[in-house]
């Protein structure tokens, strides 16, 4: 079994720790075409390309170096997110644990100035990225890769998009 109990968030480098109350990954969702042609029985899809992926992060409060770091929304912003899987087993208990690296740059998509209540601590500091590449790395080896400006789609190393990036190359 793996487990993976907390994480670490850097921007450009630096640590967060204590400024981030959580942080959600980007889902990566394939983007299908539909496929039907004669002598098919019915329709079929296959992929397409990468829908548009967003990360958020909460914030534990307000932060002024961070706040002049997120509110420039034609700034890239580089965020690496570090945790430590841990494998369990029924024998040993933690058997192992790897390191789970995982870059994701792009830019803010809006700037939170918060929620203010009387007596309470203010909420809702919530930052939307809008990510352009993604990159994960357990223990040293290649999970996913993807850089939407570049062309660049790698799944466990292998280059996904190989043939189509040399097929829309320009032929000398």
């Amino acid at each position: 079994m793996h487990h993976i109990v907390n994480a670490n968030v850097y921007v450009d480098g630096v640590n967060l720790l204590g400024k981030v109350a959580d942080c959600s990954l980007p889902n990566i969702s394939f983007k299908q075409a539909d496929h039907r042609a004669l002598g098919m029985i019915g329709t079929t899809q296959f992929f397409s390309g990468i829908d548009a992926m967003e990360a958020t992060l909460n914030w534990s409060s307000i932060y002024p170096d961070m706040m002049k770091i997120f509110a420039n929304p034609r700034k890239v912003i580089k965020l690496t997110l570090y945790s430590s899987l841990e494998v369990l087993t029924a024998a040993d208990g933690v058997s192992e644990e790897k390191k789970l690296k995982t870059e994701f740059h792009g830019t803010v998509k809006g700037f939170p100035l918060g929620s203010f209540k009387p007596g309470e601590v203010v909420s809702d500091i919530s930052t939307k990225i809008a990510v352009h590449y993604l990159k994960q790395d357990l223990a040293g080896d290649a999970v996913i890769e993807i850089d939407v400006m570049n062309n660049i789609f790698k799944a466990a190393g292998e280059d996904i998009l190989a043939n189509y990036s040399g097929n829309i190359a320009a032929q000398g």
